[in-house]
């Protein structure tokens, strides 16, 4: 399935052998059909899967009728239950690949649920004695047991269920409160490939006096232990943590998290590790507990409690009920041996730090008197979310109804290995690999699949290096340029969105698997990182320029509403993407290859601006000019106002507001008589189809600021605060309300000299040539500086020769010279006349709002679309104002329409915070 060479691993009778039977497909068939009715459908199915994973010219009789199943469910519950997922309109379908976040949700599952709670029944709050609460209660204990069922849970109370408000993640939580001691040097040991939940742990053994272990993984897949202090520094350890001279810290608690699937990329855990860790904590005199998050498995393979060894049984196990059937959000199972649950309420840790509501047996107000009701009550903090509790049972019922665990396993895996197999098989021109895919789990299936026949056997006898497969439902990946270098996973996800793909990228939770999957080793990549260049988790920079090292995936990963043309189409997009064909590479003989223009080389081109556009307040329409000032936070009055909503403070869009582009300003100055000037007065603001005019004056800052006054606010942009006060005017608020038909407020910038109310960077700067050659109207860029370019003959000649073998490299040509790349190292920027200089210059990342028109505000789609596609996202460069070495003045620091731009070498200073 995996054949590195390119060659299909299996062919098509094989496949006949190992396809398995639907357990869904067969539940979606009427029971009033045939037995011979139902086989013929089920070798549909067969058919349709083979043609899926072996395309051949032809297509088959299922392809043609759209009759494709590859995953959890036939065609009819994807049209029946899932409408956004079938859509005709393809503008409309979405192609969802992020079950591993949270899978879609069934029509008729709330259905179910809804009809449940609107016509059957009234749930009072549990903890009353009444009817309704009675009602409530039964609902819940029915909830309990299947739970407890789905996990294989010993008979006769081994284990306890436990509802949480709030998913795994407060589950978690309560483990910690529950088990930790205060005083003790209790221990916590967890898998570097573990959720960011389950690492979030040890803040609280910190601050309770414990001792924090993680475990790595060596060349040889072993677990090693290294000690983690609550500075940050680590220490590698023997394997007794206890140094020479220390009393063995016998009596004390040890828990050891895990988990036994990988939300990153799917990988099992290592079972001896978990068994050999445990008896070494033994060996150590500590009492070893372990907590399973099962987050991830849950819905596909849950733990098998009874199959599993005694001693081996997990102590806590945690879940969420939306990862399971996408509803309802909000519920979080926590499951608790008796053995934990004894230690618990020996060690009086229950309800230690807080208690809830429901959680007391026996309390006074006037005294440190309290009891804690027992088992899970005693660890259930105040009301449950009991009405959301009552539709499990709805939703156990139809998760069996289209085949449960097996169904959506067997499934989701044939989607998972389309994808994995087609993506492994993807070769550039020069015969290198277009994806590389992480979890070992792959290149060992694919062993496996050379000497077994037996397709369910991959799950139930497999193992890799002491891992069992748990699901083959997720992909991860990094998409590589045909020089071995990773194009980043940004790039990639805009690609699919454009396609109406949803994927999961970055590091998906889970920083340990990602940091597993760079080659190289920074001590403190992260840290570094987030303090040199801001890289915060869910941003754009997938890759680390310092070494050329992921930062994080691409991960598809699929479930019960999932087929073929899901994969296909993720596969699809990236052969169009990124593959590197032949007639792209094609260079003559004696040719060099092309790089970008150096700095010397600008003489090529004539560069000059063309237009200035001012935009005072922010997402509305600017002004634009012959003639401006810059200051070193941009150009004057450009985004100094900023319109916020009145009871959030949050900053209006046009991606909410789409109407801001009508409001148009102007600026309104006056002669000073005693020097050959001009003064500013007011910003004059107008609107189509409103009548009234709204007059700013813009000399309100050159007030005192009084930092006592109600009015001060600040406003956060992308995360970053910016200080600014409401504009005192009151007409100026009601108009603008008036306009836009929301409450809000105008607040204007506190300290021009600081950073505007830009997104970035202050200055924006565009070329007339690249929205030209992508199609687009430039205005929906919002640049301040538009530039364009006028080529000498010489290059005009040289250009139309080789425009027939043009290609989406030949974008950004004039862009790229203006900014340094990391193995140059360079410092470089833009030079006006001989007073300004931009620098510190990065392309400008678009978000939805190229999509709007920005004369009518009506949305279009298409630029948006070309941008991800053709240019992975990014349009302009953005640009810092950098020192001249002159005195300050508005006479010196001037632009105009005309002005030559040169590319310039330059050592300056940071850019302004």
């Amino acid at each position: 399935m995996l054949d590195a060479t390119g060659g299909e691993a299996r062919d098509k009778e094989e496949v006949m052998k190992v396809m398995p039977s639907s357990p869904f497909f067969s539940a979606c068939v009427s029971s009033s059909k045939s037995a011979a009715a139902r086989k013929q459908q089920q070798l549909r199915f067969n058919n349709a899967l083979t043609s899926s994973l072996f395309p051949s010219g032809k297509k088959s009789t299922s392809e043609t009728e759209d009759g494709v199943i590859a995953a959890a469910c036939s065609e009819k519950l994807v049209r029946e239950e899932f409408s956004s997922l079938s859509s005709e309109d393809s503008m409309k379908r979405m192609i969802y690949c992020d079950y591993n976040g949270c899978p879609p949700v069934s029509s008729r599952l709330i259905q179910n649920c809804t009809r449940q709670h609107i016509e059957s029944m009234v749930l009072g709050n549990p903890h009353s004695k009444n009817a309704t609460a009675s009602i409530a209660e039964k609902a819940i204990h029915e909830s309990r047991s299947l739970v407890l069922k789905h996990f294989n849970a010993p008979e006769f109370g081994e284990y306890h269920c436990v509802f949480v408000n709030g998913g795994a993640t407060n589950a978690v939580q309560l483990v910690g409160d529950a088990f930790f001691s205060v005083g003790k040097r209790d221990a916590l040991s967890y898998a570097m490939d573990n959720h960011t939940s389950v690492v979030g742990l040890r803040n609280l053994v910190w601050s309770r006096g414990g001792d924090v272990f993680v475990l790595v993984e060596n060349e040889e897949e072993e677990w090693t232990s290294v000690k983690v202090n609550d500075c940050g520094a680590k220490i590698k350890t023997k394997k007794k943590w206890f140094g020479k001279g220390k009393s063995n810290p016998r009596g004390r608690k040890h828990l050891l998290a895990y988990a036994d699937e990988s939300n990153f990329h799917g990988q099992g855990v290592r079972e001896a590790c978990v068994k050999r860790k445990m008896e070494e904590i033994s060996r150590e005199g500590s009492e070893c507990f372990t907590l399973l998050d099962a987050s991830k498995s849950a819905a596909m393979r849950p733990v098998m409690l009874k199959d599993m060894e005694k001693e081996l049984r997990p102590d806590f196990i945690v879940a969420s009920a939306y990862k399971m059937f996408g509803y309802p959000t909000g519920v979080g199972f926590l499951l608790v041996s008796n053995r934990a649950m004894e230690m618990i309420e020996r060690n009086e840790n229950m309800n230690r730090k807080y208690f809830g509501g429901g959680t007391a047996k026996a309390i006074d107000a006037k005294t440190n008197f309290f009891i804690a009701k027992e088992n899970a009550s005693g660890l259930e903090r105040g009301t449950l979310p009991f009405q959301q509790i009552a539709a499990l049972p709805k939703c156990f019922e139809w998760y069996q109804s289209i085949g449960g665990s097996e169904m959506i396993r067997i499934n989701a895996g044939h989607v998972g290995e389309v994808l994995a197999s087609r993506l492994w098989n993807l070769r550039h021109a020069n015969g290198k690999p277009v994806v590389e895919i992480y979890g070992s789990q792959w290149r060992h299936l694919a062993e496996h699949l050379k000497n077994q026949s037996d397709y369910d056997d991959r799950y139930e006898k497999l193992t890799y290096d002491g891992r069992k497969i748990v699901s083959l439902s997720t992909v991860a990946f990094n998409v590589l340029n045909d020089d071995g270098t990773h194009v980043g996973y940004s790039k990639v996800e805009r690609a699919l969105a454009s396609q109406n793909v949803v994927v999961r990228t970055g590091c998906c939770c889970n920083p340990g698997a990602c940091e597993r999957i760079r080659k190289k080793k920074i001590e403190n990549r992260v840290k570094k990182l987030y303090e040199t260049k801001g890289k915060v988790c869910g941003d754009d920079m997938g890759v680390d320029d310092t070494d050329g090292e992921p930062l994080g995936c691409v991960r598809a990963s699929f479930g019960y509403a999932s087929r073929v043309s899901d994969a296909k189409a993720i596969i699809e997009t990236i052969e169009r993407e990124f593959v590197c064909h032949a007639q792209m590479t094609d260079r003559g003989a004696n040719e060099a290859p092309e790089t970008p223009s150096s700095p010397s080389s600008s003489s090529s081109s004539l560069v000059t601006i063309s237009k200035i556009n001012v935009f005072p307040i922010k997402s509305c329409a600017p002004f634009s000019v012959e003639k401006w000032y810059l200051l070193p936070s941009g150009l004057l009055f450009d985004r100094k106002y900023v319109l916020i909503e009145k009871q959030s403070g949050i900053p209006l869009t046009q991606k909410s507001y789409p109407q801001m582009v009508r409001i148009t300003p102007s600026v309104e100055t006056i002669d000073l008589e005693d020097v050959n000037g001009y003064a500013f007065t007011y910003l004059v603001l107008t609107c189509s189809g409103i009548k009234e005019t709204l007059r700013i004056d813009l000399n309100e800052d050159g007030k005192e600021f009084d930092s006592s006054r109600e009015g001060n606010v600040s406003v956060s942009i992308r995360g970053s605060t910016r200080e600014a006060r409401l504009v005192r005017d009151p007409a100026a608020h009601e108009w603008f309300s008036k306009v836009l038909n929301v409450e809000c407020c105008l607040a204007l910038l506190k300290d021009e000299t600081k950073r505007t109310f830009a997104n970035t960077s202050p200055i924006l700067v565009a070329s007339e040539r690249s929205a030209k050659s992508l199609g687009c109207d430039i205005s929906r860029f919002r640049a301040n500086i538009i530039v364009s370019e006028k080529e000498n003959e010489d290059v005009e000649k040289k250009k139309s020769k080789k425009k027939s073998s043009s290609n989406d490299n030949d974008l950004f040509l004039l862009e790229k010279t203006w900014i340094s790349t990391s193995i140059s190292n360079e410092n470089v920027g833009i030079k006006i006349r001989d007073t300004v200089t931009l620098g510190n210059g990065r392309f400008c990342h678009r978000c939805e709002s190229v999509a709007i028109d920005q004369t009518t505000g009506k949305r279009d789609e298409k630029t948006w679309e070309i941008i991800m596609r053709k240019a992975a996202n990014t349009f302009g460069v953005s640009f810092d104002v950098l020192p001249n070495g002159q005195e300050e003045g508005f006479v010196s620091n001037t632009i105009a329409v005309g002005d030559e731009i040169h590319s310039v070498h330059s050592n300056y200073s940071a850019p302004l915070t």
